[in-house]
C-alpha cells in the first residue's frame, strides 16, 4: 500500500532513453540487471517529476512543493505504483527479489544468452546462415600481407546486427588472417556501470550454436592479481549485457572448424569521472592495478605457449535527442562527428592511449563514446605486455535514425604486432 509518506527512489542504474512513440516523446526506462521484466514509459514531460524520486521526499512533499505544477495526488500516486509494480523502485521489496536474483545467478557455471530471439536468430541453423551471409556480403577491405598471423587484437561494434553488420564482418573477416588463439580476452562495455571499474565473468557462455568455454584459470589469475572481491562483486552485470555476447556468434562461427578459445570476459566500466578530473585512469589504484594484472597474466600465458588475442567490443559516438541532446541532429553536426571519431580512430591505430583519454576530455565526452573506456584498457594493457601494436581502420559507419533523432557511430580495426 502506498500512502503519502511513501518516499519513492528510482533504482540505479537505469538505462533511460527518449523515444518517439506514436509521436509522443517519451522517456523510456530498462532495467540493465532484468529484474524488472518489462520496459516503463513516461511521458518525456514527467522527466522533472521523475528526479525527484530520490528517496529523500514523501509522495505528500512532492505534492506540496510542486503544487504549481497541476500534480494531482491520482496522478503521482498512479504513476510511483506503476514504476513499484515493476520493480523499477528501490525499496525492502525490490532489494530481497535483486539479491536472491543475484544469489542464484552467481552459483551458476553457465551464463545463457540473453539475445536469441531478440537480438539474433534462436535457431543454430538460421544463426549460422545469417552470420555466413553477412560475412560473404559485406564489402570488407583485405588484410595487408604481412598482417598475415601477427594479429593480436581487433576492434567490434556492439550495435545491434541490423545496422552493424558490416562492420562486425569487416573484423572477423579480418580473423581469418589471425592465428589461432588459445585464449581471447574481450573487452565489453558495462552500460550499466557497477561499484568497481572491471567485472569478471568465471560462465561459461551459451549461444544456440555452441557454448565459448570460460577460460577459468585465467580469469582465476587476473582476480588473484586485482583481488577477488572487486573482480566479482558485480559478475550480475553479464546477465543482461549485451556488448560481449554479439560478438560471440561470430567468434564461434570463426573459430569452430578448428578450435575454440577459451575466452576472459571483462565488463569495462564508467571512466567518467576521470576525464571530469582530467587524470589518466591508469594513474588510479585500481584501474593500474587491473591493467597490470591482465598484463602479467597474458605474459604467462605467452610463457606456457599459449595464443592471447584481444577483442574491444565497442560503439563509438551516441547523439541526439534520443541521448539527451536538446537541439535536433543537423547533417553539418554528423560531417562534425565523423571528423572527430577519425580523429579518435588514429589515436587507437597508434595504440595511444594517454591521446585517447586527452581525447575524450577535449570535449567532455560531448559524443558520449561509450567504448573509450574499454579502448583505453585494451591498449594500456597491450602496452604493459610489451607488445608493441600497430593498428589499421577497417571500417568506419554511421547509424542515423531521422525520425527520433538517434545516431550512434561505430568502427572495426585490427593491430598486429
Amino acid at each position: 500500500m502506498i500512502g503519502l509518506d511513501y518516499c519513492p527512489k528510482l533504482r540505479w542504474p537505469l538505462d533511460v532513453q527518449n523515444v518517439n512513440i506514436q509521436n509522443i516523446s517519451c522517456l523510456v526506462l530498462r532495467d540493465p540487471f532484468g529484474l524488472a521484466e518489462r520496459v516503463a514509459a513516461v511521458p518525456a514531460e514527467l522527466g522533472p517529476l521523475l528526479s525527484l524520486f530520490d528517496g529523500s521526499r514523501s509522495i505528500r512533499s512532492i505534492l506540496v512543493e510542486h503544487a504549481s505544477w497541476g500534480l494531482t495526488e491520482t496522478l503521482l500516486c498512479g504513476i510511483v505504483r506503476g514504476l513499484k509494480e515493476l520493480r523499477y523502485l528501490d525499496d525492502a521489496e525490490t532489494q530481497q527479489v535483486f539479491d536472491e536474483l543475484r544469489k542464484n545467478y552467481n552459483k551458476e557455471s553457465l551464463r545463457p544468452p540473453a539475445l536469441a530471439g531478440r537480438g539474433y536468430p534462436d535457431d543454430p541453423v538460421r544463426l549460422t546462415k545469417l552470420i555466413e551471409q553477412f560475412l560473404h556480403e559485406a564489402a570488407c577491405p583485405a588484410v595487408e600481407a604481412e598482417a598475415q598471423g601477427r594479429i593480436k587484437a581487433i576492434v567490434s561494434p556492439h550495435i545491434d546486427y541490423a545496422r552493424g553488420w558490416q562492420a562486425y564482418a569487416a573484423a572477423y573477416r579480418a580473423l581469418e588472417a589471425a592465428a589461432l588463439p588459445d585464449i581471447v580476452f574481450i573487452f565489453g562495455t558495462a552500460h550499466a556501470g557497477g561499484s568497481t571499474p572491471f567485472h569478471l565473468a568465471r560462465k561459461d557462455f551459451a549461444l544456440p550454436t555452441g557454448v565459448l568455454r570460460c577460460a577459468c584459470d585465467v580469469v582465476d589469475a587476473v582476480a588473484q592479481r586485482y583481488g577477488e572481491g572487486d573482480s566479482f562483486r558485480d559478475e550480475l552485470l553479464h546477465r543482461q549485457e549485451h556488448s560481449i555476447e554479439l560478438q560471440l556468434p561470430f567468434l564461434l562461427h570463426r573459430f569452430a572448424a578448428e578450435k575454440l578459445p577459451h575466452i576472459v570476459p571483462v565488463l569495462v566500466g564508467s571512466f567518467h569521472h576521470f576525464v571530469q578530473a582530467r587524470v589518466q585512469p591508469v594513474d588510479d589504484e585500481r584501474v593500474g592495478a587491473f591493467v597490470w594484472a591482465a598484463a602479467q597474466t597474458i605474459l604467462d600465458a605467452a610463457a606456457s605457449h599459449r595464443r592471447v588475442l584481444l577483442i574491444a567490443s565497442v560503439d563509438l559516438a551516441h547523439t541526439g535527442r534520443h541521448f539527451g541532446d536538446i537541439q535536433q541532429t543537423t547533417d553539418e553536426d554528423l560531417r562534425i562527428i565523423a571528423g572527430r571519431d577519425k580523429e579518435l580512430l588514429a589515436l587507437l591505430c597508434r595504440s595511444d592511449e594517454a591521446g585517447l583519454i586527452s581525447h575524450i576530455m577535449d570535449d567532455q565526452d560531448r559524443r558520449r563514446v561509450c567504448g573509450y573506456p574499454a579502448l583505453y584498457t585494451m591498449l594500456a594493457i597491450m602496452k604493459c605486455a610489451g607488445w608493441t601494436p600497430e593498428g589499421k581502420v577497417l571500417d568506419y559507419r554511421q547509424a542515423i535514425d531521422k525520425e527520433n533523432d538517434c545516431n550512434v557511430t561505430f568502427a572495426s580495426a585490427y593491430w598486429t604486432c
